[in-house]
């Protein structure tokens, strides 16, 4: 379906706001970002960013806009879909939206990636975090509106599957709970455990190697780089892994098997302590770890190799690695003689398997709502940029399959 679009100016829908908070009690106070939007400084920070006297900090009503002039360019623009009305720095710009517009529509419209050539062409100055976008410039700014009926079709749209992403993250928090309960509950649970350090738990423990450029040793093959540990599926896999070269000894030594652990050695940061773990299943091209990791392999007769990941797995996501940890110019490392020469309390081999097996069907649920949301979030983006920007609308027949639902 195809409609006419009618070009306007912001300053059409768009009305600037300069309302104060004067001498009323303070209500929440808004930061506006470039990648989460409009956020509450309490939820987002440990310490108060605002000056002691907001007195002259502006209001920012439900479904106002705001952006920060010094960072338009990069994005920082948002709509605020909170309840009630807070306030936020003086600095930034505000608006309401007129009469003459769906709020949500352009809430959407303002927020999406499109705009942002837009924001950059308004925004003059040479230090890019300083560049400025002043309100008249962005109120000047040209964009296609289709009729009014349209508008709030497609937001209520978009609206549903935000709903749905909202609701498959509640889930994925709701597994990601239950898995960190039973990882927590089960060492407290096992009837005569035998103790063993993580050490005698494993057959091998080896370092990684930085390599050489490709074509300067004996061999090529994939280092692992520092975002094996960033998935969700906590299954090793070498994207972005770049090419290395290595001596074939240390190929013999280093190549991972499909049932070795690898253990995060360095990296981390303030907020993110070091002593990660991800799987080396089947399938894997020749790679080897690189220096700030560590290759460990289950020794079967003591330990079953999904079993011990998940112990160090759930170490790692209870804290027990941050005691073994020192931070030198600003990154993490673990002391990992110490890490795994701690003793740990195992079950018989077969209870092993089924505690593994729990784990593993409770992250494969896990895995399949973090899916679901990324897919939804594709198909989001993909209809909300035809819809905002393309010559297709939503035929009036919406509301009546809306109404009925």
């Amino acid at each position: 379906m195809t409609e006419q679009r009618r070009r306007v100016k912001l300053a059409d829908v768009l009305e600037r706001s300069d309302s104060r908070l004067g001498s009323e009690r303070e209500p929440m106070i808004l930061t506006c970002t470039e990648g989460n939007g409009l956020l509450n400084q309490a939820d987002r920070f440990s310490r108060r960013l605002a000056t002691i006297d907001t007195s002259q900090y502006k209001v920012v009503y439900p479904l106002g806009i705001v952006y920060n002039p010094y960072l338009l360019w990069a994005g920082a623009i948002a709509q605020s879909r909170f309840g009630e009305h807070g306030i936020t720095s003086p600095v930034y710009e505000v608006f309401s939206v007129r009469e003459t517009a769906d709020p949500l529509f352009i809430g959407l419209l303002l927020e999406s990636d499109s705009m942002r050539s837009l924001y950059d062409a308004i925004s003059v100055g040479s230090i890019p975090r300083r560049r400025r976008a002043t309100a008249d410039r962005f109120l000047a700014l040209p964009v296609d509106l289709p009729p009014l009926a349209t508008q709030r079709r497609i937001a209520h749209l978009v609206a549903l599957f935000d709903q749905a992403i909202d609701h498959a993250k509640q889930q994925c928090t709701a597994v990601t709970n239950l898995l960190m309960s039973v990882l927590w509950s089960h060492p407290r649970h096992l009837v005569d455990p035998t103790p063993f350090t993580v050490t005698e738990l494993c057959s091998v423990i080896v370092g990684g190697v930085w390599g050489r450029p490709p074509g300067e040793a004996d061999v090529d093959v994939l280092a692992l780089g520092p975002r094996v540990f960033s998935g969700p599926s906590f299954a090793l896999t070498v994207h972005g892994s770049p090419g290395r070269s290595v001596t074939k000894a240390q190929l013999a030594s280093r190549s991972i098997q499909p049932a070795d652990i690898i253990l995060e050695r360095s990296g981390g940061g303030p907020g993110q302590p070091v002593g990660r773990v991800v799987y080396a299943g089947d399938g894997l091209p020749t790679c080897i770890p690189t220096d700030f990791m560590r290759l460990l392999r289950p020794d079967r007769r003591r330990a079953d190799p999904r079993y011990l990941f998940w112990r160090l797995q759930g170490d790692y996501l209870l804290g027990k690695s941050i005691p073994y940890q020192r931070r030198t110019t600003g990154i993490r490392n673990l002391d990992v003689p110490r890490y795994l020469g701690r003793r740990v309390t195992v079950p018989a081999i077969v209870e092993q398997e089924a505690f593994a097996h729990l784990c593993d069907s409770i992250a494969e649920v896990g895995i399949g709502y973090s899916q679901r949301i990324a897919s939804l979030r594709a198909t989001r983006l993909a209809i909300s940029n035809d819809l905002l920007f393309g010559t297709h609308g939503i035929p009036p027949e919406y509301d009546t399959l809306v109404g009925a639902a």
